[in-house]
């Protein structure tokens, strides 16, 4: 089940427009990338347990990332290999030294901060 549909990310999130075949594909990218910086403690399930401003802030980084995805070219940005330099539009992309770049989006930590599920200790 997704963390977030485009209702919310449309009408409390605020988020750049995605398109409507575009979402859910984004929506499942965004999830994964959240659920590894997080350490998979989190699950639809579980979330709903959770307090209403941790699900708020959890979602919205979901949503970050997938505005942060939209912003950069879609999810191909995660299969790239050895791409340098490409652009689109407003889109630039460009890569240093190993080819790596932080694949999340600053917004989504700035979230995930207070709630306490990037916490990496015992």
């Amino acid at each position: 089940m997704p963390y977030v549909d485009q209702t919310f990310y449309t009408d409390t999130y605020r988020g750049e427009l995605v398109s409507v075949t575009d979402f859910p594909n984004f929506e499942e990218k965004a999830a994964e990338m959240i659920d590894e910086i997080t350490s998979y403690r989190m699950n639809s399930d579980l979330l709903l347990l959770q307090t209403t401003d941790i699900q708020t802030r959890f979602k919205k980084a979901v949503c970050a990332q997938i505005e942060f995805i939209n912003a950069n070219g879609g999810t191909e940005i995660y299969t790239a290999d050895n791409l340098q330099s490409a652009g689109l539009g407003k889109f630039n992309y460009t890569a240093s030294g190993s080819g790596q770049t932080n694949m999340i989006a600053p917004m989504a930590y700035k979230y995930l901060n207070p709630t306490g599920l990037l916490y990496r200790g015992l």
